[in-house]
């Protein structure tokens, strides 16, 4: 195992500061210092590719959103919430935009923040423009503060459906060759209770502390820990991430949240160390995002198999039955117990039915025909198999129907009587 170099908090964060790279088109271009050339590159890319370009005064109620980002704001146009986010004319953000803007200006998917183009703002010199990226408002805040506010209201079909929502939006980026460089907590969003996955976090006006920088250590795949510069992350990074990440929605905590992020911490991850299970976890969901975070990149699931079995992780919670699913249960069985104790209908053991013939299925089980020893006679009878794996209204409509049974059989001897109730093993 190689030894780590995490040597500075900045150097370790240089390489990552890029949110997107495109595999297809590696964006690597000579550094210029002219600002007039960098303000052209930009605009030569939003006049070639017809970026929607917007006005400032075409927003209104423009709000900042919170007082550690200034540089974010939240307007409405045409009654529509949007967020205006700044960014800085220095050559590095303006590549880092170029390059983020061609490989997302076709990204269109549910679960990834839509683009919807720039603002320009004259600079008081001709042909010199600051610009503000126009993007899909969230109202929920990040992943880490929503699930930090409302973990103790989520079950388990609500945190498969977020975990399900994120690997399918990184799936997709993955199905178009693109790699998420900053896959954390702070850069996935909620709105109305759904994944949102941000796609610029760029350089801003604010300077984060080395604190900070260090916040991202437990999202970031350890293989490239030891890497000070032009780190090349692939799309077994991101699933790394993935893991910590269906694990911090299984928590609603940053993942070591009661240790100080520093290099320390980084040695230990890169040593093997990883958080505990929260109790309760199922182990299907535990084993999955325990293969993500696994140490060798090729031991680790590709997204397409994460959503499968997510997917699937969501069908088998679905139809398992809810409280309030077994109490009706409950009832009904109740309800059946109570009419034999009291003998309004016979029991019948199930081995007084001899030579059982299928005739068919009905609505909540299989019809057959058997000899009743006590009589000699052919009966018919219907079975509810399975109970569990059956829809709960099943038990309403066979209490329902006995019911009528009940009541009628006394009328006349035309109707077809019930003549008691069995049970099978």
């Amino acid at each position: 195992m190689s030894q780590i170099k995490l040597t500075s908090p900045l150097t370790s964060k240089i390489a990552f500061k890029s949110i997107f790279t495109n595999r297809r088109k590696p964006s690597i271009e000579k550094k210029d210092t002219n600002n007039t050339e960098k303000v052209d590159r930009l605009e030569t890319f939003i006049n070639e590719n017809k970026i929607n370009c917007y006005a400032y005064s075409d927003f209104k109620s423009v709000q900042q959103i919170n007082r550690e980002t200034s540089f974010i704001k939240r307007a409405i146009l045409n009654d529509e919430f949007f967020v205006l986010k700044s960014f800085n004319n220095d050559d590095e953000t303006i590549r880092q935009i170029v390059c983020e803007l061609e490989s997302l200006r076709t990204i269109i998917h549910e679960n990834i923040l839509k683009f919807h183009g720039i603002i320009r703002i004259e600079d008081g010199l001709p042909n010199m423009y600051k610009h503000i990226l126009v993007l899909e408002y969230a109202n929920n805040g990040s992943l880490s503060a929503y699930l930090r506010e409302q973990i103790n209201k989520l079950d388990w079909k609500n945190k498969l459906s977020l975990a399900l929502q994120l690997a399918k939006a990184v799936s997709y980026l993955h199905d178009n060759d693109i790699i998420h460089r900053d896959l954390q907590a702070n850069e996935i969003l909620i709105h109305q209770k759904s994944i949102k996955l941000a796609a610029f976090g760029l350089p801003s006006v604010v300077t984060k502390d080395t604190l900070s920088l260090f916040d991202t250590i437990p999202y970031m795949d350890p293989i490239n820990f030891d890497c000070i510069e032009n780190c090349e992350l692939d799309k077994r990074s991101n699933v790394y991430s993935i893991g910590v990440l269906l694990w911090q929605i299984t928590s609603g905590r940053k993942p070591f949240y009661t240790e100080r992020p520093d290099v320390e911490l980084a040695k230990a991850i890169f040593r093997g160390r990883r958080e505990e299970t929260v109790m309760g976890t199922p182990m299907e969901y535990s084993r999955l995002y325990k293969e993500c975070w696994n140490h060798e990149p090729n031991k680790r699931p590709d997204m397409k198999r994460i959503v499968s079995n997510l997917n699937q992780l969501l069908l088998a919670e679905n139809s398992s039955p809810t409280n309030s699913q077994k109490e009706k249960k409950d009832d009904a069985t109740k309800w059946v117990e109570n009419v034999l104790k009291n003998k309004k209908v016979d029991f019948i053991p199930l081995n007084d039915l001899k030579d059982p013939e299928p005739l068919g299925k009905g609505g909540f089980g299989y019809i057959k025909k058997a000899i009743w020893t006590r009589t000699g006679k052919y009966v018919v009878y219907k079975r509810l198999i399975n109970t569990d794996a059956v829809k709960y209204n099943t038990l309403d409509a066979f209490i329902h129907e006995l019911k009528i049974h009940l009541h009628l059989s006394i009328y006349s001897d035309r109707i077809v009587r019930c003549l008691g109730i069995s049970q099978g093993n």
